[in-house]
């Protein structure tokens, strides 16, 4: 992703083949589908949307303020808790987001920390509940076992789809983005470094 747009490279070619984008309002974030559809997180600079497009590339779906109503968040100035939404879609196609403040830079923002937990949606983007509290993260990832990634500072913290802390990895400097591959592995960029650690265990400490 650049810019706000989605650049989309065929295999191993070293130029895209095609732009994907929600002009004039940029892509924030975006997620694939088990079933080969995708999910992009747009902000049109008032509020933010969920479009999903099917293996076709058909608008299934817009889910508008899917994360800000649910979190009815109290903050200013709201366009930057806006811009720190991030998501991302587990097997089943549920949905969890976060604001990820980690993830926006400097800022002077007034809130509650109340109101930044992990949020659940179903597939169709309806609200199901929220659980543990995180405004540090710059981002969230799902494995294949719907064990639920999320950043916080030198960390990032492992938990069940219902809330409960399964596992953490600590790092010596902070997190500054993370992706986990087929096999859970997670990769960790940090100080300019990339880091690898083996796929989640359920006796890691």
């Amino acid at each position: 992703m650049l810019g706000g747009l989605v650049l989309v490279c065929e295999n191993a070619a070293s130029e895209f083949s095609k732009i994907i984008h929600f002009a004039p309002n940029p892509i924030q974030d975006f997620a694939f589908h088990s079933d080969g559809g995708k999910i992009y997180l747009v902000n049109d600079g008032k509020g933010e949307y969920l479009m999903q497009i099917n293996e076709a590339g058909k608008t299934v779906r817009r889910i508008n303020n899917f994360h800000s109503n649910a979190a009815d968040a109290s903050m200013s100035p709201r366009s930057f808790g806006l811009a720190a939404i991030r998501f991302t879609v587990d097997g089943a196609g549920n949905i969890f987001s976060v604001y990820a403040l980690g993830d926006v830079g400097s800022y002077q923002l007034s809130f509650n920390t109340e109101d930044f937990m992990i949020f659940r949606f179903t597939p169709e983007g309806k609200y199901v509940n929220k659980f543990v509290q995180t405004m540090n993260s710059v981002g969230i990832a799902v494995d294949n076992q719907s064990r639920i990634y999320v950043s916080n500072n030198d960390s990032v913290e492992i938990y069940s789809d219902t809330g409960e802390q399964l596992s953490a990895f600590f790092f010596s400097g902070d997190v500054d983005a993370f992706a986990l591959d087929k096999e859970n592995n997670i990769y960790i960029l940090s100080k300019d470094k990339l880091l690898k650690r083996k796929a989640f265990q359920q006796d890691t400490d």
